[in-house]
């Protein structure tokens, strides 16, 4: 029966071999595939900026604090979401092989591997007071970082087995659920958000640690309706997912940490500069760790759009790297790389435009020293304007590598660009210079640019040589 299956359901398979150079039809396959993505990751983030905008009302050393728990979340969620994430090549080039048993056993292990990375990750978390401490981060903020993130933790386990299915639905290019899933999680956690924070609709008024509530009440919502549309809805229930999940397949679970621990160094180089630049400013101080986290969360919104055309990458150049169609893997990757570019110039100019009024979207300007946090976020704004045409350039062309199950020389061009260069940078700009938090963005963003350049030489060559 799945074989049939995989005869009649084609949607995201790769393009034709009649050329390299994308077509109508490419940029069409990838945009069914991406927009929904998009959306669902927006819907993420989405979560995370209502977070942020509701703790800003409380005033921005609460902003500060919640910045540098999130700092800490993300390095451990995405050391996770990167041992997960090889689901999507393993699912992909397994369907375009014609193997889907291989598929669902693909899906399966990515569940294990979810519950398994999420114990150690626990533990860390509980012991944020003490990471934070041991940067030096000021004792202030630890105090009202520890008890949200004691509460916000708990959304990790869920968050990381609802990504694993989601790359399901992503192998047969039916994101849309995972879209809608994501944007009626957002609206749930405005009302549980504005009731647990301020104590609105009966609910305890519980501040910073209402939101890590509303948080993890929302991601275990997302996990049972991810769960409810892929064991019941056509077409996945024909793959029965679900069907003897307790039997191990220590191959593919091996698998899975093979390809993974790559992508989750990658990721952590990227996410890790991030994180390390928020440490950076918190050794300025507290209004310059508000404006980061105002003008971060803005680049994230529009880095939305590249995340989505990143994973339609890997299932579309996935499929034609399983297929072995050399131009295939060409036309996706062009067509990923081109709407990329698009969506990151448009929010480049929007940034240039206003930024002052998107910055005073996070924060009420009525608090103390508002006026101060806006002004700063203005001038970090710009300079994100520019680094973030790279940053979706290099994200998609990481995409386009991880389809053709290259995971190792990526994290190490990581290694090099992000830390070596990168971070170099922030540091000799923001504290030897002292250009403060406008000297470490732009370490940032020397950060980004090499990668960029680098993942495309090295995408070159390996169809040179390669394919």
């Amino acid at each position: 029966m799945l074989q049939r299956l995989e005869k009649t359901n084609r949607t995201g398979q790769s393009p034709s071999k009649k050329g390299r150079r994308p077509g109508a039809e490419d940029f069409h396959a990838t945009f069914k595939i991406a927009w929904p993505l998009s959306l669902s990751y927006l819907g993420q983030m989405a979560i995370g900026i209502t977070d942020v905008i509701m703790i800003g009302r409380l005033g921005p050393n609460q902003i500060a604090a919640g910045s540098l728990a999130i700092a800490v979340y993300l390095i451990v969620f995405l050391f996770a979401l990167g041992i997960v994430l090889p689901a999507t090549p393993l699912a992909s080039q397994a369907r375009g092989a014609k193997q889907p048993r291989q598929m669902r056993r693909v899906i399966r292990q990515g569940l294990w591997v979810a519950v398994t990375m999420a114990i150690p990750g626990y533990f860390v978390l509980w012991h944020i007071d003490d990471i934070l401490l041991l940067l030096r981060q000021s004792p202030d903020l630890v105090a009202l970082s520890a008890p949200y993130m004691h509460f916000f933790m708990w959304s990790l386990l869920p968050a990381i087995a609802y990504v694993a299915l989601r790359c399901f639905l992503i192998t047969l290019g039916h994101p849309t659920a995972a879209m809608l899933i994501m944007w009626g999680a957002v609206a749930v956690n405005i009302v549980l958000d504005y009731g647990l924070i301020f104590g609105n609709f009966g609910l305890p008024e519980m501040g910073m640690r209402g939101a890590g509530v509303a948080s993890t009440i929302v991601n275990i919502l997302m996990l049972l309706a991810m769960i409810a549309v892929t064991a019941f809805r056509k077409p996945f229930r024909r793959y029965r997912i679900f069907a003897r999940i307790w039997r191990p397949d220590w191959q593919t679970y091996r698998n899975f940490f093979a390809m993974g621990w790559p992508i989750s160094l990658q990721l952590l180089m990227e996410e890790g500069l991030f994180s390390a630049a928020t440490m950076l400013m918190g050794l300025l101080g507290p209004r310059e760790v508000a404006a980061h986290a105002i003008a971060l969360n803005l680049t994230s919104i529009s880095f939305m759009g590249s995340i989505g055309l990143a994973d339609a990458a890997v299932a579309r150049v996935g499929y034609a790297f399983g297929a072995k169609d050399g131009n295939g893997i060409h036309r996706a990757a062009y067509a990923a790389l081109v709407l990329s570019l698009c969506i990151m110039v448009t929010s480049a100019i929007i940034f240039l435009a206003i930024p002052d009024r998107l910055a005073a979207v996070f924060i009420d300007p009525g608090t103390a020293n508002a006026p101060q946090v806006i002004l700063l976020a203005v001038s970090l704004i710009t300079v994100a304007a520019v680094f973030q045409i790279f940053d979706g350039l290099q994200l998609v062309m990481s995409g386009i590598l991880h389809g053709m199950s290259d995971m190792k020389v990526p994290t190490l061009i990581a290694v090099v660009t992000y830390w070596v260069f990168g971070m170099s940078v922030a540091v000799l700009f923001g504290f030897v210079f002292e250009w403060g938090a406008v000297g470490i963005w732009w370490g940032l963003a020397t950060g980004l640019v090499l990668t960029a350049l680098a993942f495309s030489l090295r995408f070159r060559y390996l169809t040179r040589n390669r394919i």
